[in-house]
């Protein structure tokens, strides 16, 4: 949870001439905006106020730049301005007064959503990832058949799918002893590599059903990605469905792509500053971007309506189908009927 920020943010941008605005274009409700400075220092200027800033926590992120975003106002502060770092460490109140500027530089890329320390150790993580060697692909080996039951008799992929939507996204299994023992596993591609895994576990007694891997142990963390992200970036469509867990858009993208229709997924209820920039970028190739949530999630999905207002063809949709909770459990006639009438 972020913490909350007694700095008046407002104010201190009226104080120092800083042109900004609380609402209209660009602007997400609680945020204000202003013209981004690093856009501006790369030779590129930002007219139309890109760069946003939560009013309640001081978090900040230019639309046009994933890489322009942090945690830190006070490094924003001395961008936007020409203060010094110990004056805006001062005026914000910040602990971390005594950091240098490449220390501020480093804390603001890219942080995890977590609330962070005066002084947080920040660890590098790992330049590339290689594939476990006891994560089998799923063929038609006795050891592989739990898994592919799995996807068929509980997640109701037809039989005939079922070694295409393995091929599809790489779908792999685990049995040796461990924390991914009896797991299904999705790995996860960014920048053609792969970033990260996750695993649900195909046996009813297991309690944590998801295991995904330590963000320390990734290239990218799952909570600063969305799923495919290289290949939305790549193709064009009617319409990207936005869903929680990784079932969901498997079941949802493969069924979908027949009618034009992608899926990605955020790997929980809410989205992060990265995440959303992520749906920023790929939005402009669909015509609709459409939040499916699990049934009784109106309030986290009312809420991620509000973190992604900035898309501007972005649209809701609850499961019209009774008794059923989540997109996992859709059949795929249900999932057709859904993307044909988008």
């Amino acid at each position: 949870m972020a913490r909350k920020l007694k700095f008046d943010i407002l104010a201190f941008l009226e104080l120092h001439g800083v042109d900004y605005r609380t609402s209209g274009k660009n602007c997400a409700k609680g945020h204000c905006v202003v013209s981004c400075p690093m856009c501006e220092a790369e030779g590129d200027p930002d007219p139309s106020m890109h760069m946003g800033i939560e009013l309640s926590s001081g978090h900040w992120g230019c639309w046009r730049s994933s890489h322009h975003r942090g945690k830190k106002l006070t490094s924003l502060m001395t961008k936007l301005t020409g203060i010094s770092f110990k004056e805006a460490a001062q005026l914000v109140g910040d602990a971390a007064e005594s950091v240098d500027k490449e220390e501020f530089d480093a804390l603001a890329q890219w942080l995890s959503g977590i609330e962070e320390q005066a002084n947080p150790a920040v660890q590098s993580p790992p330049k590339t990832l290689p594939m476990p060697s006891s994560f089998r692909p799923i063929t038609d080996s006795r050891f592989a058949q739990p898994f592919r039951r799995y996807l068929e008799k509980k997640r109701g992929f037809r039989r005939q799918d079922i070694d295409k939507v393995i091929k599809t996204y790489d779908l792999r299994y685990c049995v040796q002893s461990g924390s991914w023992q009896q797991r299904l596993i999705l790995p996860i591609y960014r920048d053609n590599k792969l970033g990260t895994y996750t695993g649900r576990s195909v046996d009813p007694n297991e309690q944590l059903r998801y295991n995904s891997l330590s963000k320390d142990k990734s290239v990218v963390n799952i909570k600063e990605t969305i799923y495919d992200y290289d290949g939305l970036m790549n193709t064009t469509g009617r319409a990207l469905f936005v869903v929680e867990g990784p079932l969901d858009m498997l079941k949802m993208d493969f069924y979908g792509r027949a009618y034009d229709c992608r899926t990605t997924c955020l790997f929980s209820k809410t989205a992060t500053p990265e995440q959303i920039a992520d749906l920023y970028n790929v939005h402009r190739n669909f015509a609709y971007v459409v939040v499916l949530l699990d049934a009784g999630e109106a309030k986290s999905a009312s809420a991620l309506l509000d973190e992604l207002s900035l898309i501007p063809n972005l649209m809701s949709l609850e499961i019209p189908y009774e008794g059923v909770d989540d997109p996992a459990d859709l059949y795929p006639s249900e999932i057709a009927e859904i993307c044909s009438e988008i």
